[in-house]
């Protein structure tokens, strides 16, 4: 399952000539970074974000800092 997230994730981001943006978003309880990325434009949709496309495929879901759930993909 991670392999694959991380394939689309690719697909979706690396490609030449592809402009990304990251939005901070803050730090997790852990220091970590989180942010959503943006590339322009693919499905037709520059506004979306890969975050987003991974969730609605099912590469992931939405967390909100809560009691973590099982992923099973």
């Amino acid at each position: 399952a991670a392999a694959a997230a991380r394939d689309r994730l690719a697909e979706l981001v690396y490609s030449e000539g592809q402009i990304v943006r990251f939005r901070c978003g803050g730090f997790d309880k852990y220091g970590r970074l989180l942010g959503e990325i943006f590339a322009d434009p693919w499905l037709g949709q520059a506004d979306k974000s890969a975050n987003a496309v991974l969730v609605e495929e099912g590469h992931a879901y939405a967390y909100d800092g809560g009691t973590k759930q099982a992923f099973a993909a």
